[in-house]
């Protein structure tokens, strides 16, 4: 998954296992290999993911599958 670097450290995660990442429609949509695979400004990894919709009515149907194969791979990496 995609990582941000930053020199600011918050520290630990409190709840880490309770909360997990809301991916948005365009994140999906577009950019599904490029999720945060840590929490921003730690080195606590996601351990959950939200998903608002499997895919839009309006979207491009030639879209889905790449999207799709993205979140997968995503997942298989991050565990």
């Amino acid at each position: 998954g995609y990582h941000c670097t930053s020199d600011v450290a918050l520290g630990p995660v409190r709840h880490d296992v309770r909360k997990g990442i809301a991916l948005d429609d365009d994140t999906l949509r577009w950019c599904s290999t490029q999720i945060p695979s840590s929490w921003p400004n730690s080195q606590e990894a996601m351990t959950s993911i939200r998903i608002f919709r499997a895919w839009g009515d309006l979207w491009d149907e030639a879209g889905r599958i790449a999207a799709w194969d993205g979140l997968v791979s995503y997942i298989a990496g991050v565990g």
